[in-house]
C-alpha cells in the first residue's frame, strides 16, 4: 500500500478517485419564503492512477432564486483522516465557479463546450430538465480547503455531505432541481466524475406555479434574440384552462413583426410553412429564424414580435387580449 498525502491550506480538497451521488435529502413540506436545508451526500473511492481534482457540485434551480448569491454549501467528509491522516472537513464552505470557463473540455465529446463557463456549459449539455413553464439556471460550487492527494488501491470510501442552506422564493412552485457532483480542475473528463445527475422535484407551498408545465405561450430557449434561431411554444391548455385549439391535432402559427422603421409584416396562412409540430396533446411547437419566418432580408432589424394561433380553416383563434397583433414575444438580449 502506498499512500501520496500533500496538504496545502487555503487551496482546494483534491482527491483521486471515483465518486458517485448516493442520495439527496429534500424536505417534503417548503413554505414560500422559507430556507430550507438540502443534503447532498456522495461517496468518493480511492484508486490508483487518478490525477488530482478539486470537488464541485452543479446544481439546476429556478433563476428567482438567485442560490449563486443566496444559498450557502458546507462540505463535511468522514474516513479521510482515516486514510490520509489529514483531518477530515467540517462544514467547510463552498465557493461558487459558475462563470469560469469550464475547464479542459480537449475530449472529443467535450470539445463542443470549449470556450463556455461553467454554466453555459451545463446548460448547454443538460438542458432545463423538464422545467418548460419557468426559468432555471445552472450554478456550480466548489470547496476551498486543504488539498490532499490519495493514492490507495484500498476499497474504502471517503464520505461527503454537502449542507445547502437554500432561500426560496415567494412563488409557490413545482419546479425540478437537479444535482451533480463533478471535477473542478478536470471538468467531465476525468472517468470518476461520469453519470452522477441527479433529478428530484420539488413542491414549494401548493406549486400553483408549475413549471413542469408549459405555459400559454413561452420560447425554446428562454433566452433568444430577433437573428437566432428558436421556438414559439403553444399549450392548448395552460393549467386548468383550455383553449379553444384543445385537442386539435393541426395548428398553425401567424403573426406580425415590427421593423426599425416603423413598418409592420404580417404572415396570415394556413400551410406547412406555419404549421406547428403537435409535441403531445396540448403542446405545439415551431423553430423559426424570424427574418426567414417573415421573408425578409438577413439584415432587417425587427424590433417587436407578435404571435396567434389558429386551426387549419382559422375558425378556432387563441390571441392575446393584451396586444393588438397577438401574443408578444421579445428578445431578453441585445
Amino acid at each position: 500500500m502506498k499512500w501520496g498525502i500533500a496538504a496545502l491550506i487555503g487551496t482546494i480538497l483534491v482527491i483521486a478517485g471515483c465518486i458517485k451521488l448516493t442520495d439527496v435529502i429534500i424536505p417534503s413540506k417548503i413554505d414560500p419564503g422559507t430556507t430550507v436545508e438540502i443534503h447532498v451526500k456522495g461517496q468518493i473511492k480511492p484508486e490508483t492512477g487518478y490525477g488530482p481534482e478539486g470537488l464541485a457540485l452543479a446544481i439546476l434551480a429556478p433563476k428567482a432564486w438567485d442560490i449563486a448569491h443566496t444559498a450557502e454549501l458546507y462540505m463535511t467528509t468522514s474516513n479521510l483522516q482515516n486514510l490520509t491522516g489529514v483531518a477530515d472537513l467540517k462544514e467547510e464552505k463552498m465557493v461558487v465557479i459558475s462563470g469560469e470557463p469550464m475547464p479542459k473540455c480537449t475530449d472529443e465529446e467535450d470539445k463542443q463546450y470549449q470556450g463556455m463557463s461553467w454554466s453555459q456549459a451545463y446548460y448547454a449539455k443538460n438542458g432545463d430538465q423538464g422545467n418548460v413553464g419557468g426559468d432555471v439556471e445552472w450554478v456550480v460550487f466548489k470547496n476551498g480547503t486543504t488539498e490532499v492527494t490519495v493514492d490507495d488501491t484500498r476499497p474504502n470510501y471517503i464520505e461527503i455531505d454537502v449542507k445547502i442552506l437554500l432561500k426560496v422564493g415567494d412563488d409557490p412552485l413545482k419546479c425540478k432541481m437537479a444535482f451533480e457532483f463533478v471535477g473542478a480542475k478536470e471538468g467531465w473528463e476525468n472517468v470518476g466524475f461520469k453519470d452522477n445527475l441527479t433529478v428530484r422535484e420539488v413542491v414549494v407551498g401548493d406549486g400553483s406555479v408549475n413549471y413542469l408545465e408549459y405555459p400559454l405561450t413561452s420560447t425554446t430557449p428562454d433566452v433568444w434574440r430577433y437573428g437566432d434561431f428558436f421556438a414559439v411554444n403553444f399549450a392548448a391548455q395552460a393549467g386548468d384552462v383550455k383553449t379553444a385549439l384543445y385537442g386539435e391535432n393541426d395548428v398553425y402559427m401567424n403573426g406580425t413583426a415590427i421593423l426599425a422603421d416603423g413598418s409592420q409584416v404580417t404572415v396570415e396562412k394556413r400551410d406547412n410553412s406555419t404549421r406547428m409540430n403537435r409535441l403531445n396533446e396540448k403542446t405545439y411547437q415551431k423553430y423559426i429564424f424570424p427574418t426567414h419566418y417573415f421573408g425578409l432580408s438577413n439584415k432587417t432589424k425587427i424590433v417587436d414580435l407578435y404571435f396567434y394561433f389558429t386551426n387549419k380553416d382559422g375558425s378556432k383563434v387563441v390571441t392575446s387580449n393584451d396586444y393588438e397583433y397577438g401574443f408578444q414575444f421579445r428578445q431578453k438580449v441585445q
